[in-house]
């Protein structure tokens, strides 16, 4: 695979300031702290990290982020209670590449989006949308009001719309969070203007090899996974022969 070179993503779930293991975004087992998964992952030679933070109502650590932005030489994504354009911008400036916006990943909060657009750039600004299909139907998850509702061709619109605000958006397979299977039916929802990043479910070598081929598909995120196989990341390389 020659030209635009992909990434893997590594995953880090932070809740209450320790890092878990996440199960469908309703059971957690602790994993320790942050910033040593974050130096196993640099030593297993992922791409980026991506810290997600899922403590509910949290607010965000910006001297964890110091921490972590000061002995982790990865391109790191931030996820988590990022309320505004100050927020973004406190970030950005400590070290943090990309913000992904979950709570305001909605039409409501558009002008918001414009201000941290202008303030930090579109290529800093990713989207989060928690998803998943279950008999047969497709739901939102809400992660503030732990809550989902049935998605809707007035909702797909909306996130259409919004997908020209951010360099990549971050498809979530919320059921299949810690399970084996990414379930690719929710790509064909929506209509979007930007790159995906598909993440949840994704465990073996060989869908995540498929994932990476297609086109729209600018990496992928793996979470729980990588924290259990040390080699996870190497075979998935190898199969596509990554670094060529």
């Amino acid at each position: 695979m020659t030209g635009y070179r992909k990434r893997i993503i590594g995953c880090i779930c932070i809740k209450d300031g320790i890092a878990v293991q996440s199960i469908g975004f309703k059971d957690y087992l602790p994993l320790g702290n942050p910033i040593t998964i974050a130096k196993n992952l640099q030593e297993w030679n992922v791409d980026e990290i991506l810290f997600l933070n899922i403590s509910p109502k949290a607010d965000i650590d910006f001297k964890m982020i110091d921490k972590i932005t000061s002995k982790i030489n990865l391109p790191i994504q931030y996820s988590g209670a990022i309320r505004n354009s100050k927020d973004a911008s406190q970030l950005i400036s400590l070290g943090v590449d990309k913000i992904v916006l979950r709570s305001l990943f909605d039409i409501s909060h558009q002008d918001e989006i414009f201000k941290i657009r202008d303030n930090i750039g579109k290529q800093s600004i990713v989207g989060s949308l928690p998803i998943a299909e279950k008999n047969k139907f497709f739901y939102y998850f809400d992660c503030n009001k732990r809550l989902s509702f049935r998605i809707d061709d007035k909702f797909k619109k909306k996130i259409n719309i919004l997908s020209n605000f951010f360099s990549e958006i971050i498809i979530m397979d919320y059921i299949n969070d810690g399970g084996e299977k990414f379930n690719e039916n929710l790509f064909k929802l929506f209509d979007l203007k930007c790159n995906i990043i598909p993440f949840g479910g994704i465990k073996y070598t060989q869908q995540a090899k498929n994932l990476l081929k297609k086109k729209f598909i600018d990496g992928i995120a793996i979470g729980n996974s990588l924290s259990f196989k040390e080699n996870a990341i190497y075979l998935i390389k190898n199969s596509l022969k990554l670094n060529d």
